[in-house]
């Protein structure tokens, strides 16, 4: 099969990620995969191959013809059997560009989150229904969001199926990043990595830290990642009293490091899909605390494989953390240890792209078998 991958830009965010970890995947199973980015980035992309970039005006999204032609022609030139949009704004350029150059590659949506959440006018709900009119085939992260496309878009339930995100396999720090803060020693070690909007709630995050700290004194937090709110959210952080324990980190190519070198994964998101960043801690064996919001229960299994917290319980969340880290707390390591098994059972990227090839091999099936018909 020959597949083109449609990524928003060039970072490290965890749509691009799994585009580049899932194509790798899909170049080892004998398939032909090229990608295409809207937008350039500075981030060096997981992808063994090249990325080409469209140079699209995102200002102009909805009237850039210049990057729906520049799609288009990329994909007349590669003459792909499947084009999948990966989250962001591929959908609407794969969407506008199929309806104005009528190219006949079958469009797969990777749909990485509950859409449902974002659906707050009823223009958005139209909208959105419209774009989604020239896919053939949607992939869902999760089953609470696959559950949720249907019952938003009225969806026909065999034209969707649950596709998880998947992971590599575990790779050994190279170095201990702490040691940039000198916090080598400090204890215990909070992790966030998030972008900076307001779904993933850093002023809540910043919240249950302050109540961690008053049972730890010497607790640090570490947020990677960038964004709007990164500006408001270190305000929040001096105005707790908190600044010289948290470490906005940025952007970064050494996660894995990090979560190596840390004692939880905390993520209080109020809207999510399956953040990858998850089964990477997984992998790492780094705890995960996390509200019970999208797909996450799915993977996070309260006291088996993490732990879950209803959304807004942020004093239940700060005591999770800290008993989570507490000398007392036995079951820490049986918690690691079933959180690496699932990933190794059913979260790896290899298993995944043997399901994604399944499907794009039914989907081309299905519509040789109508056009023969």
């Amino acid at each position: 099969m020959r597949i083109l991958q449609i990524i928003q830009k060039k970072q490290l965010r965890g749509a691009e990620v799994f585009a580049c970890q899932l194509s790798n995947q899909l170049i080892n199973l004998g398939h032909e995969v090229y990608m295409v980015a809207l937008l350039d980035g500075d981030a060096v992309m997981p992808f063994q191959g090249d990325i080409e970039v469209l140079h699209v005006d995102l200002s102009k999204r909805m009237y850039d013809f210049s990057g729906w032609k520049n799609l288009a022609d990329a994909i007349e030139a590669f003459k792909p059997d499947i084009v999948q949009a990966n989250a962001g704004d591929t959908l609407k350029y794969a969407s506008l560009s199929k309806r104005i150059y009528t190219w006949k590659a079958k469009l797969v949506f990777r749909n990485a989150n509950k859409m449902g959440d974002f659906i707050d006018a009823r223009w958005k709900l139209w909208f959105n229904k419209w774009l989604l009119d020239p896919v053939d085939f949607v992939a869902s992260v999760s089953e609470e969001c696959r559950l949720d496309f249907i019952k938003t878009f009225n969806w026909e339930a065999s034209q969707i199926a649950t596709l998880p995100i998947g992971v590599n396999p575990f790779v050994a720090a190279t170095h201990n990043p702490l040691a940039e803060q000198h916090w080598e020693n400090r204890y215990p070690v909070l992790l966030s990595v998030a972008g900076f909007v307001k779904e993933k709630n850093h002023a809540g995050l910043i919240r249950i830290f302050s109540k961690v700290v008053k049972q730890y004194p010497g607790a640090v937090l570490i947020l990677i990642g960038e964004g709007p709110l990164q500006t408001s959210v270190k305000q929040l952080t001096a105005n707790a009293g908190l600044a010289e324990q948290v470490w906005f980190a940025n952007r970064r190519q050494d996660v894995l490091d990090f979560m190596q070198n840390a004692d939880v994964l905390v993520m209080p998101s109020l809207i999510e899909g399956l953040p990858g960043v998850i089964l990477e801690a997984f992998v790492n064996r780094l705890p995960v605390v996390a509200y019970s919001v999208g797909g996450i229960p799915e993977v996070v299994q309260h006291k088996h494989t993490g732990y879950v917290i209803s959304v807004g319980e942020e004093r239940e969340f700060a005591a999770v953390v800290c008993d989570l880290v507490g000398s007392i707390n036995h079951s820490a390591s049986a918690i690691k240890d079933n959180a690496y098994a699932l990933v190794q059972d059913a979260y790896t990227n290899e298993t995944i792209a043997h399901r994604f090839a399944l499907m794009y091999n039914n989907l081309i099936d299905v519509s040789a078998a109508s056009s023969v018909g």
